[in-house]
């Protein structure tokens, strides 16, 4: 009994605290990014992501950059079967879903990119989609960093 009683006097056990997501913003830039166009140049960001797993109707993509500046501009998640798969909610116009990029040089972050909701329903509805990711920098001339084509686009086990 004495046992029990120095166990409960302990109070509840800790539990397991999920890791909290915050959602990149789409700002000026971002909003009017993507589309054909941009100098190709050498691309000092990349997109490391093979597959972009979705939990909570946010999408993870990381971006290494290698460039001698401080890069801004956005990263823009788009359909990659437009004819099937397109929605008209995205911010910017046409994508699924788009956020701000500002990365140090030789660093590595992962943003978390608000999905529009009617990404979100697709997804749900068809639990996986084909994407392409656009990393696109706000320079003179617009530099479209990097461009992953078909990648698989998946809300994440659990």
């Amino acid at each position: 009994m004495l046992v029990v009683g120095g166990l409960l006097a302990l109070g509840p056990v800790p539990t397991a605290v999920a890791k909290r997501r915050h959602r990149a913003p789409c700002g000026t830039f971002c909003r009017q990014a993507g589309g054909l166009g941009g100098s190709p140049g050498l691309p000092p960001c990349k997109v490391l992501n093979r597959r972009v797993e979705v939990h909570q109707g946010l999408a993870g993509v990381t971006v290494r950059c290698t460039g001698r500046r401080t890069s801004r501009g956005a990263v823009v998640i788009y359909p990659h079967d437009i004819e099937h798969n397109t929605v008209n909610d995205g911010v910017p116009s046409g994508s699924y879903g788009g956020a701000d990029l500002v990365c140090k040089p030789n660093h590595t972050v992962t943003l978390q990119i608000a999905l529009s909701r009617k990404t979100k329903a697709l997804l749900q509805r068809k639990h996986a989609l084909r994407v392409d990711v656009l990393v696109e920098l706000n320079t003179k001339p617009v530099v479209q960093a990097n461009t992953w084509l078909n990648l698989r686009m998946a809300l994440a086990p659990g």
